[in-house]
């Protein structure tokens, strides 16, 4: 018997797009209905259905025993969600007879997923009543809540009323943000090396006080609509025709606000708040002309005494740490002196605790190596790479997640990740990092990341292998050409493969059926030594 194939190649080229749109991971509904909308003339709902519905071998269980399933049985459990919520959304143009054909299939599958028979539930219910508003059961509280949401609204939708004098306010607030980040953009033009330094806090400063400023327009907002407001999952993003043009349109403007925090580092030189020695304790205040004397000083050459300066950090808490970092503006020292200075902190004893190290770690690398843009100097390596060896989880935590993090991150940055997965980190850190790239978008870049820890056998368990699995189809249809993408995948089905379950491996199946590339053929053949096991 055939092992598990390229699903979408069952299907006809006209519904292919779809089909792919369906695949797309947690935003597959709303591109499916896009796709829906684009289409010329009329759609053939049939055609398709019968495909969906069509019985096909299968092997099932641990046994791998012979099987036969509608096709739909055979896709992901993502793919049958995205299919009930679309259904839902288009149940009214669809044939009778189509759904009724399709929700007997489905049924047919008595191990499907719980949220997969709650959207099956929700499409007969579709069938019961042509209503669509009939069709949503509310509860009593549900339906109290929705009627006074709907008196709220109708009071406020006067010249006078608060919706209005909300929107006005934000539209005014906007405006003063904009004429503010003008002017400090022209102020800094014209600065010194230290009124430089002084604009990039005011930026800090300026995010800050933005942020609270957004804080109260969502309050405001939530008053008036007395509830929380539910928002759509983030999804990939690409370029890949028809459908990456949509998933581009629809994804790109989710991802800026998510990762502004990280662009408020950068501009703050690693550091989220600045403060004055006036701030910190005497005892502590005490050791600030030291320490300074001793980052300006040849540390070679210095008084063997001098080091122990740095015992002070050990009597910190994590606030002041943070505050002592900004007071001495470690992210201000020269590369050149940041080896002898590493030299000297990991000589410490007893070691620094895991708070103080990711704050070092913070001030003294991020903002050096965000702001790359050709590879290290030997100096920043050396200092990084002795720093990350001796503090590997606070390095993991305070500088390599927050390099995946930003948004302006290139291939070098991501080169130096991985030289420090490689001669760093432990097994125990590579899952933390692995854990780290799961949170964040993919890109060319960050898939060198990934390539790097299966290559060092990162050991996953079966949640995070399951998420990986979900996320590589998610990004397939985005990565379709790419080199790196084709790889990955391969690695996967070769150093990972007593991992890949039969569910995997047709979810596998889908994202090589969208893959472009000359590994295509390679990708196959390792799917069917899989399936022959």
């Amino acid at each position: 018997m055939e092992g598990p194939g390229c699903l979408l190649e069952r299907f006809e080229k006209s519904h292919r797009l779809l089909i792919q749109a369906l695949m797309s991971g947690s935003t597959g509904a709303t591109l499916a209905l896009k796709v829906l909308q684009r289409s010329r003339g009329s759609f053939n709902w049939g055609g398709l259905v019968s495909t969906l519905t069509r019985e096909e071998p299968c092997l099932e269980g641990e046994a791998h025993s012979l099987a036969v399933k509608p096709l739909v049985c055979l896709f992901p459990v993502a793919f049958k969600r995205n299919l009930l919520a679309f259904l839902h959304r288009t149940h009214a143009t669809v044939p009778r007879d189509c759904l009724l054909d399709l929700v007997r299939s489905f049924q047919q599958d008595p191990k499907s997923d719980s949220w997969v028979q709650a959207l099956l539930g929700v499409l007969n219910r579709d069938l019961e009543s042509g209503d669509t508003a009939a069709s949503i059961q509310l509860t009593s509280e549900c339906q109290q809540r929705v009627k006074l949401l709907s008196e709220k609204i109708r009071a406020g939708s006067g010249p006078g009323g608060r919706w209005m004098g909300y929107f006005n306010a934000h539209s005014e607030n906007y405006r003063k943000r904009k004429s503010d980040t003008v002017g400090l953009t022209q102020g800094s033009a014209s600065d010194s090396e230290d009124g430089g330094s002084q604009s990039k806090k005011q930026k800090v400063t300026h995010a800050g006080d933005t942020a609270v400023d957004c804080g109260t327009e969502e309050k405001a907002a939530e008053e008036i609509l007395d509830g929380p407001v539910l928002d759509e999952g983030l999804g990939g993003a690409g370029d890949c025709g028809l459908l990456g043009g949509l998933m581009a349109s629809g994804e790109s403007e989710k991802l800026q606000p998510s990762l502004a925090s990280v662009s408020v580092v950068s501009e703050g030189q690693g550091t989220s708040k600045t403060g004055s020695v006036g701030e910190l304790p005497d005892r502590i205040r005490s050791y600030v002309p030291k320490l300074r004397e001793l980052l300006e000083s040849d540390m070679e050459k210095s008084e063997p005494g001098s080091s122990e300066d740095l015992q002070v950090l050990n009597e910190c808490d994590p606030a002041q740490v943070e505050l002592l970092c900004s007071v001495l503006r470690l992210s201000e020292v020269p590369e050149q002196v940041l080896p002898q200075f590493c030299t000297v902190l990991l000589a410490l004893s007893p070691d620094l605790s895991c708070s103080t190290a990711a704050e070092l770690a913070r001030s003294l690398f991020l903002s050096k190596v965000l702001s790359l843009t050709e590879p290290a100097s030997r100096f920043l390596m050396t200092a990084v790479t002795s720093f990350c060896s001796h503090y590997p989880r606070p390095s993991c935590c305070s500088l390599i997640g927050p390099i995946l993090q930003a948004r302006f991150t290139g291939s070098v940055q991501m080169e130096l990740v991985c030289r420090l997965i490689e001669d760093c980190l432990d097994p125990e850190h590579y899952v933390l990092v692995f854990g780290q790239v799961l949170c964040v978008p993919w890109r060319e870049e960050v898939l060198s990341v990934i390539h790097t820890l299966l290559d060092r056998k990162v050991a996953l368990s079966p949640d995070q292998f399951e998420q990986f699995i979900d996320r590589l189809s998610q990004q397939a249809a985005h990565f379709s050409k790419s080199m790196k993408f084709a790889k990955l995948v391969l690695a996967v089905l070769t150093k990972h493969q007593s991992s890949v379950t039969v569910t995997h491996k047709n979810t596998l199946a889908c994202s090589i059926a969208l893959n472009e590339t000359f590994l295509k053929k390679c990708l196959e053949a390792a799917l069917k030594r899989i399936a022959a096991v």
